[in-house]
Formats: structure tokens, C-alpha cells, sequence
């Protein structure tokens, strides 16, 4: 029995189309560019304990991620514009390599202009369903990273992002981050997010987490990112 898997797709589509549609479809240039700051706090369920997962970004180069637990944070992660850490369970490591590179591109609110500044390659290589909607199905290869990122092709929307994470062991395991209920953030002239996040932290383990709190150019303190 022969299945089709994936249709392949339109001839007169390419990757730099999908993008823009998306970046259109997130607000356009002019709302990313407008940006100087963004807080995002989410809330999640993991093995019934509460989980705040809270995002802060500040123009050109700031960022501050951290996951806490019932008001203890587990994980963060802090990156200045030049240098940065991660903490564990209160072992600090600093940023180096490969994480370092990471930490610029998502320091940088309108990283999605630019994919080619993060060294970032997009192919077009089909279309697949993602939810029952057909989605344009993206590879995108940065360095010796490879994941692939799904448009829905009807909203134009980032629906799915497959990573492949290196384990300890040598193997390698798929981690796919599903986003959905894109919803503007206030005074934000029309730039939207996903309010619905699944994130995926194992083998068949996620986190389901919804935006309690989304912001905007509150000038954000720098000692926010120390």
C-alpha cells in the first residue's frame, strides 16, 4: 500500500516566502522594529507541581529566561549583550560556544528579519499536515544543527519547531515545540505571539504553558540581565 506522506510543495513557493508571510503574519517589519523590549510570563503544569516560565528581552542584545517552582527558580538564564550564564539548581556555568551563539540570536527580538546574520539556511521542503492543517514543512541548518520548522500555510503562522538534541549517551533525541493561539500583545502595534506553547523537556514529556502576562516597551532594566 502506497501512503502518501508528504505532497511536495508549490513550485512557485520558496523558503523566503514562507518567511515572509510569517514575519507578516507575526505583525510585519514595522511592529518587530518597534520593539525595545518584551517580557512574556508563562504558566505551565509539570507532574502537578506549577511552573512560571518567565521570557525578558531588551534591544539590541538582552535577554533573561528562567523556569521557577512554586516561587524557586529551577533554571535561568541570563545573557548581558557580551556575556552570560546558566544556572542550575544553584550551579552557575558560563556562557561558551555553541550556547553563547544561542543566547544572541534569542536576545535579538527581531532575529526573525535576519535569519542569515545567525548563520541560519531555510529549504522549502514540502508540505505536511500539522494538526489536521497543511503546513509548509522548513529545514533549517545552522552549523551542525538541523531542525525543522512547520508554516501553517493558511495563517502563515510558526506551528512546530522538531530540534534533534545530542544526549549525553552519544544518541540523539527529537524534541518537538508545538505553538498555537497566536494572540497580539498589547500596545504592541499588532505584533503576536503564540499564548499556547507545548514544550517539550524529555521523552514524552512536555509542558503545556498559556501566556499569563505578555509586555511591551516598559523600559526594562538592565540589571535584569546581571
Amino acid at each position: 500500500v502506497e501512503v502518501k506522506e508528504k505532497v511536495s510543495a508549490p513550485a512557485n513557493m520558496t523558503a523566503d516566502d514562507v518567511l515572509k508571510k510569517y514575519v507578516s503574519a507575526i505583525g510585519g517589519e514595522k511592529a518587530l522594529n518597534g520593539i525595545k523590549d518584551l517580557k512574556v510570563v508563562m504558566e505551565g503544569s509539570l507532574q502537578g507541581q506549577k511552573l512560571t516560565l518567565t521570557e525578558i528581552k531588551k534591544a539590541p542584545n538582552k535577554v533573561m529566561e528562567s523556569v521557577s517552582m512554586s516561587g524557586m527558580t529551577i533554571q535561568k538564564m541570563v545573557f548581558d549583550g557580551t556575556k552570560g550564564y546558566q544556572e542550575q539548581q544553584g550551579q552557575k556555568q558560563e556562557l561558551a560556544d555553541k550556547d553563547l551563539k544561542d543566547a544572541q540570536e534569542k536576545a535579538d527580538i527581531q532575529a526573525d528579519l535576519h535569519p542569515v546574520k545567525y548563520g541560519i539556511k531555510h529549504t522549502l521542503v514540502g508540505v505536511e499536515q500539522v494538526n489536521g492543517k497543511d503546513a509548509y514543512k522548513l529545514e533549517a541548518v545552522k552549523g551542525d544543527d538541523k531542525s525543522i520548522e512547520y508554516y501553517e500555510v493558511a495563517t502563515g503562522y510558526l506551528v512546530k519547531k522538531v530540534e534533534t538534541a545530542q544526549m549525553p549517551d552519544g544518541s540523539s533525541m527529537s524534541l518537538a515545540t508545538e505553538m498555537g493561539d497566536y494572540q497580539e500583545i498589547p500596545g504592541s502595534n499588532g505584533y503576536k505571539i503564540p499564548y499556547s506553547i507545548k514544550i517539550p523537556i524529555g521523552p514524552g514529556m512536555s509542558i503545556d504553558a498559556k501566556v499569563v502576562t505578555a509586555e511591551v516597551n516598559k523600559n526594562i532594566a538592565d540589571s535584569e540581565f546581571q
